[in-house]
């Protein structure tokens, strides 16, 4: 079980780097807020489908009223704040160092999962621990001043490397550690009620649908849902990393029910080694690339191999 949620979270890894480039695309003219509603709206029915097809739709009862109370806030936290606060991270900042800032969510993670939910570290699973913190922390070291930005409303969409938009380092860092610690947060509580029930399908229905009540609520309260329809180049980047972003998750949480939260949660962050892959062939233009990146993607993976093991 343990190596396949290893399989699981490197899989939901390079899903969730491909929907960052997709939304760094979408948020160049599009809403962060249209974005979130699109990706968690669109999510619940297909994870619906994969709970119906699994069965894991009829074993409902497995799940405690305070289970479905975690996962429930879990939803708020992670499909809610944490997407939408991600999101305006990537607006405000590009994806690679939006990405690469989520980085601090393993060591936060880690030290609440020992804390509260009674997990140990050997030295093995901490050495690869650390390797795959290195590797971010490399690329950061190696990341350049970006090119010259120009206005948003100068942006043609249309073109297949739209030139990179100016970056607001501040807001973007802001949104970042608002996500962190949402996405922190929740992947405990999500790992308190999966790991006794193994439903990590259910679980994902379960989040996604308390997203999208809450979600839902907060745009009729605040008269937004014209927003929904409006006909833009963002819509179709959105509906991609809706799709994208739903197998992500849907691996995330059977991961989180099959292997400890210090082998999920490192491998979660191997994130921007695949941002960085996918943003080459589809945002070079948006990002800034270099070549001591690589020292990063060598470390990183070398404590993938030693967490594998």
């Amino acid at each position: 079980m343990l190596g396949l949620g290893f399989l699981l979270a490197l899989f939901s890894s390079a899903s969730l780097g491909l929907t960052v480039v997709t939304i760094r695309r979408g948020v160049l003219k599009g809403s962060p807020a249209v974005a979130t509603l699109i990706t968690v709206l669109l999510g619940v029915p297909l994870f619906l489908l994969a709970n119906v097809v699994t069965g894991q739709l009829f074993r409902t009862a497995e799940i405690t009223l305070q289970g479905y109370l975690a996962l429930f806030v879990t939803g708020i936290l992670q499909m809610a704040i944490g997407r939408y606060s991600f999101y305006r991270s990537i607006q405000a900042i590009g994806g690679n160092q939006a990405e690469l800032f989520q980085a601090l969510q393993v060591p936060l993670s880690i030290a609440i999962a020992l804390i509260f939910l009674g997990e140990s570290l050997n030295m093995q699973s901490t050495i690869g621990v650390g390797l795959v913190l290195a590797g971010p922390v490399l690329v950061v070291l190696a990341r350049t001043p970006p090119k010259p930005a120009v206005p948003a409303s100068t942006l043609d969409l249309t073109s297949a490397t739209p030139i990179a938009p100016e970056v607001r380092m501040q807001e973007g860092l802001l949104f970042g550690l608002i996500a962190i610690v949402s996405f922190s947060a929740g992947d405990v509580l999500a790992r308190g009620v999966l790991a006794d029930t193994g439903l990590g399908l259910l679980g994902g229905l379960v989040i996604y649908g308390a997203a999208a009540v809450t979600l839902l609520a907060w745009v009729a309260i605040a008269g937004r849902f014209h927003e929904l329809h409006e006909a833009s180049p963002a819509r179709r980047w959105f509906l991609l990393a809706a799709f994208i972003g739903f197998l992500a998750q849907m691996s995330r949480y059977v991961a989180l029910a099959l292997a400890p939260v210090y082998v999920v949660v490192p491998l979660m962050r191997t994130v921007p080694l695949f941002v960085l892959v996918f943003s080459f062939f589809i945002n070079r233009r948006l990002e800034v690339f270099s070549l001591k990146i690589v020292m990063g993607v060598l470390v990183a993976v070398l404590g993938l191999i030693i967490l594998a093991l």
